[in-house]
């Protein structure tokens, strides 16, 4: 089974994005936080429809990956830039609900994401 874990370095003044993914339960780990920006993984989301597409949200907003976290493109263009703490894939309607830290809640339609190859 596949899991994520993301890591903050706050503490120690490390603000870089630390997102792993393990395909074996836990036993190997590889790093997916390349090209996503310094700022913490609140939450990860993996496409129902599309199993290429993981979604993000981070302090900065949301971002999409089409190759399992290979490369990440940014979701914010209609968006403020706020901290993202919560995403949930409608898969019925192809919805993207979006929960942010105090400036509302978002849908953005990610059928062209989930159609991207």
């Amino acid at each position: 089974a596949t899991v994520y874990v993301s890591l903050t370095g706050y503490r120690e003044d490390d603000f870089s994005s630390y997102l792993f993914r393990s395909i074996d339960f836990g036993a190997s780990w590889q790093s997916i936080s390349s090209g996503l920006p310094g700022e913490s993984v609140n939450v990860i989301r993996e496409d129902p429809v599309n199993n290429q597409v993981l979604y993000v949200g981070t302090d900065l907003g949301v971002y999409a990956s089409l190759d399992q976290g290979a490369t990440w493109l940014s979701l914010c263009a209609n968006l403020p830039t706020t901290p993202v703490h919560d995403l949930v894939v409608h898969p019925r309607d192809n919805e993207l609900v979006i929960g942010t830290h105090g400036r509302s809640v978002f849908v953005a339609d990610i059928t062209p994401v989930q159609e991207a190859r």
